[in-house]
């Protein structure tokens, strides 16, 4: 009777050491998939930090008229536009 027990005792033993073994692994993996998703969100926050800073930036209509007329040579119904290219 003992030695069943006994034997019962270190299957148990072995069964419950895989199993943390198993779950530490786990917990490895888990902590490190939050730590990328951590790095994606810090980067979300600053992104969205940067878009609100240009939404007001943009609110005001001289900036984006300044901004349309050098990205997309905007100009006024009463303008005449003259683009200058350097020499070579």
């Amino acid at each position: 009777m003992r030695i069943v027990f006994g034997l019962l005792l270190i299957i148990s033993i072995g069964f419950l050491g895989v199993k943390i073994y198993a779950f530490n692994t786990e917990r490895v993996l888990q902590k490190e998939k939050l730590g990328i998703l951590n790095a994606e969100i810090d980067k979300g926050i600053s992104e969205n930090e940067s878009l609100k800073a240009d939404i007001q930036y943009f609110m005001n209509p001289y900036n984006l008229e300044k901004e349309l007329r050098s990205k997309f040579n905007y100009k006024k119904s009463e303008e005449k536009m003259i683009i200058v290219v350097p020499d070579q």
